[in-house]
């Protein structure tokens, strides 16, 4: 009986790392360097962020960790430069949640930087409970479409004047959840005691940036600026951190298990999108959806309607208006 014991064990161990290697992703395969080229990673302070910046700065790139925590960036920043032996990374402030901030971010890059080749929307919340920014805005709408939205239009000036420039939006297949969209309540206040589904939040974001990237993609047309969707798949990260399943003591040791097994980790999480920033082969690949590096995954048949895509960012447009004033229509 042991010994049925004993191969069933074997056995078990001899297949997780084979199964564990089906379920998460590849590795980034392109030797092409990125010398000297001015590369934003949004929340590059921890997971999936800090692992792209850490593999840009590996591939020559002059990397600016955009962060809301600028201790625990700068002290990352130091920590790049010290595994890769590479002088060209710093931190700079930006809090997503404001735009403000947004706006003086943007302001601090153009005065510093001459030229800028990738900006990586990486940042992003998940499962948060509703709460309003200083802005108004629901925070996960605002952290993972609105900040985003406005940091990229805000750079694209100095994108296009820098092209070839490559833009990556960090997505999710959550951006399935939502079966419709009604732009209108998008900004609704949950306040007034509705109930707020979490998950449908989050994916709502997700469809939204998702509507966002093929609609900037026709409007860069020829710019020789590119921005396609990246599913880095499901990354063990902090990201998790409100959601009580994987959160909470007792279920830590199951939910643990199934996420080592299961997830996959900051550092292949950071593939795709160093992938798409470095392979010479992408130059005019725009308004794609990639999983596993060179994979193009297939995203909602809700996220392809142009109908929704132009009303979605004509309402983009006029919420953040203020704050677009002084630039021009792309």
């Amino acid at each position: 009986m042991w010994r049925v014991v004993v191969l069933a064990i074997t056995g078990t161990l001899a297949i997780i790392p084979v199964l564990k290697s089906y379920l998460t992703c590849t590795f980034c395969a392109t030797q092409q360097t990125l010398n000297e080229e001015v590369v934003i990673v949004t929340g590059a302070n921890t997971g999936i962020g800090k692992q792209t910046a850490l593999l840009l700065a590996n591939k020559g790139a002059h990397v600016v960790l955009a962060c809301r925590n600028v201790k625990a960036g700068e002290q990352v920043a130091r920590e790049i430069k010290r595994k890769t032996g590479h002088r060209y990374v710093r931190c700079e402030k930006l809090d997503l949640t404001s735009f403000a901030s947004i706006v003086d971010f943007v302001d601090r890059i153009r005065r510093r930087e001459k030229r800028l080749y990738g900006l990586v929307n990486n940042a992003g919340v998940f499962h948060l409970p509703f709460q309003l920014t200083g802005d108004g805005f629901d925070e996960t709408l605002q952290t993972n479409y609105l900040g985003p939205f406005l940091l990229t239009y805000l750079l694209l000036d100095l994108l296009k004047e820098s092209a070839p420039a490559r833009i990556i939006n960090i997505n999710s297949e959550a951006h399935n959840i939502p079966q419709s969209l009604d732009i209108a309540k998008i900004t609704h206040n949950y306040a007034d005691q509705e109930p707020y589904n979490r998950f449908l939040a989050y994916g709502t974001t997700k469809l939204c940036l998702m509507l966002f990237t093929t609609k900037l993609a026709k409007l860069l047309e020829d710019t020789g600026v590119t921005v396609n969707s990246v599913n880095p798949g499901n990354v063990r990260t902090d990201i998790y951190r409100h959601f009580p399943l994987i959160r909470d003591l007792p279920f830590w040791s199951v939910s643990n298990f199934l996420v080592w097994l299961t997830f996959n980790t900051p550092r292949q999480g950071a593939q795709t999108s160093v992938h798409l920033l470095a392979d010479p082969t992408l130059y005019n690949v725009s308004g794609e959806y990639f999983r596993s590096c060179n994979k193009r995954a297939e995203p909602s048949s809700l996220s392809k309607s142009v109908e929704l895509e132009e009303d979605l960012w004509a309402a983009t447009l006029q919420w953040l208006h203020p704050f677009l004033a002084n630039h021009g229509r792309i």
